[in-house]
């Protein structure tokens, strides 16, 4: 048991005209002269490039939304790194500080190591 499938063709007229009156016939995907059983002209499936086109055009919204969210990430990546440089900046600036506190208060508790 087969599944039934329906196609669309685009036909040129002369190839409509000859099917409606007789001198050609389609056979799978192709038309042929009745009488000679020559080749006229191949079908092609119009249903399958709009297939392919929405696909396609699919695939260019889901790139789109991709790129969008990777320069988010992108964004938040260089903010992270501002805020460990801006951490890091302070974190050093303490411990100057605590050195200096530890260098004043060594200096006046022992003043004779200091001469």
């Amino acid at each position: 048991m087969g599944l039934p499938v329906t196609a669309t063709f685009i036909l040129a007229d002369w190839i409509a005209k000859g099917l409606a009156d007789g001198t050609f016939e389609r056979v799978g995907g192709l038309i042929r002269n009745v009488k000679t059983k020559q080749i006229v002209a191949w079908l092609r499936e119009q249903g399958a490039n709009n297939s392919t086109r929405k696909q396609l055009e699919e695939l260019g919204r889901s790139m789109q939304v991709t790129q969008g969210i990777l320069q988010v990430t992108s964004a938040v990546s260089i903010l992270n790194l501002g805020v460990s440089v801006i951490g890091f900046a302070v974190i050093a600036q303490r411990l100057k500080e605590l050195e200096h506190r530890v260098t004043a208060f060594h200096l006046i508790s022992n003043p004779v190591a200091s001469k």
